[in-house]
């Protein structure tokens, strides 16, 4: 099959010729007259993550549209099933959640891993835990992988994406 591709690639080539021999100054005057839609999502200015022992509330500030929203989680047994890159931790996952543009979303918590969802978070535990959320990294990206952005202690771990840090 690619003989034959390259064969009638190299067969058109050859077909096309100046037909009235005027070859000679002549221009480009074809005009693209497609209309080209963007439709990546608008990028937010600002994201801030609030934990609350029964909820987490993820503030986007600006951009418009739903957004991915990642949660993943540094250290011994971490829990990463809810990162949004697809990894499954102890069988559960994976999970991401979904974010408006230019809004607050909150997200409930669960206490089991199995209540687990893309609509709720096994963290809020964890974060009470601990006291703080030092041991988190963030992803926030467009659902058209056209944009995305990292925060925290394993921002690297998301490079291959090409997100930005915030």
């Amino acid at each position: 099959m690619a003989k034959f591709t390259i064969l009638a690639a190299l067969a058109l080539g050859f077909g096309c010729s100046d037909k009235d021999d005027d070859s000679v100054g002549e221009g480009d005057t074809d005009t693209d007259t497609d209309a080209d839609t963007d439709t990546d999502a608008d990028v937010p200015t600002n994201i801030q993550i609030t934990w609350d022992t029964n909820s987490v509330d993820v503030d986007v500030t600006g951009g418009s549209g739903s957004y991915d929203f990642g949660i993943y989680e540094t250290g011994t047994d971490a829990w990463q099933a809810e990162s949004c890159m697809g990894l499954k931790t102890a069988g559960y996952g994976p999970f991401c959640h979904t974010v408006s543009g230019d809004s607050t979303t909150t997200i409930p918590c669960v206490s089991k891993a199995g209540d687990v969802s893309d609509a709720n978070t096994l963290f809020c535990i964890t974060v009470e835990d601990h006291g703080n959320d030092d041991f988190i990294t963030y992803y926030v990206g467009a659902t058209d992988d056209s944009w995305c952005a990292v925060s925290g202690p394993d921002a690297a771990d998301y490079s291959s994406m090409g997100c930005e840090v915030w």
